[in-house]
């Protein structure tokens, strides 16, 4: 029998940033609400699609000032470890390419929840695979993770390729889990991992200076 952590999520240290080939993975910080907003706009009828139940009116969450306060509420978050969300930039340009984390933390079981999403403009080009097998690697080599989840809305066709590729197992598929922006009610695919065995091979470092 496994038993659970008592550790001060605090202590926990959390290197950063987290760098693959072509991305780099950074805590938010203060001056990313302009960024954010500009992405949201960009791709705002994808993030509408499946992210609605969690988000507000277009012209709230276009807004660079609420954007800002998000950053900054991120930027404590994850200072806390209460959520572990990152900013997406390319590597060589630092043009911001989307948002991933490590998020609803259960610290005494060390299980985490990976969440993304990429902006319009750089869909299509592998990097919510590559930022998530990022993540992935993190989660259970430097967080100790003994479980992390993800899901999908009934439909999402382009997560469930990506969350299937990335080795998860499926776990459970909970009915009406999901309200569309139709008000229709679907299912939400849930999956798991215990380990990142799989991703030997992936090239990432984190806590570079």
């Amino acid at each position: 029998m496994e038993k659970a952590f008592d550790t001060d999520p605090v202590l926990i240290e959390t290197p950063v940033p987290i760098v693959t080939q072509r991305l780099i993975l950074r805590p938010h910080r203060a001056g990313d609400g302009k960024l954010l907003a500009k992405g949201t706009e960009e791709t705002w009828d994808d993030l509408q699609q499946w992210f609605h139940a969690y988000m507000g009116t277009k012209d709230k969450e276009t807004d660079p000032r609420y954007k800002e306060i998000w950053a900054l509420t991120c930027a404590a978050d994850f200072a806390a470890r209460k959520h572990l969300r990152f900013i997406i930039e390319d590597a060589q340009s630092h043009e911001f390419i989307g948002v991933a984390g490590l998020i609803n933390p259960d610290w005494r079981i060390h299980r985490l929840e990976l969440d993304y999403w990429i902006t319009k403009s750089a869909q299509g080009k592998g990097y919510a695979t590559e930022a998530s097998r990022a993540l992935i690697k993190y989660a259970f080599d430097v967080l100790k993770a003994r479980l992390l989840t993800v899901g999908h809305a009934e439909g999402n066709m382009g997560s469930q390729k990506i969350i299937e590729n990335l080795g998860f197992k499926k776990s459970a598929t909970e009915p009406y889990d999901y309200e569309t922006t139709e008000q229709t009610l679907i299912s939400n695919h849930r999956y798991h991992l215990k380990d990142a065995n799989h991703l030997s091979n992936v090239q990432v470092k984190w806590g570079l200076k």
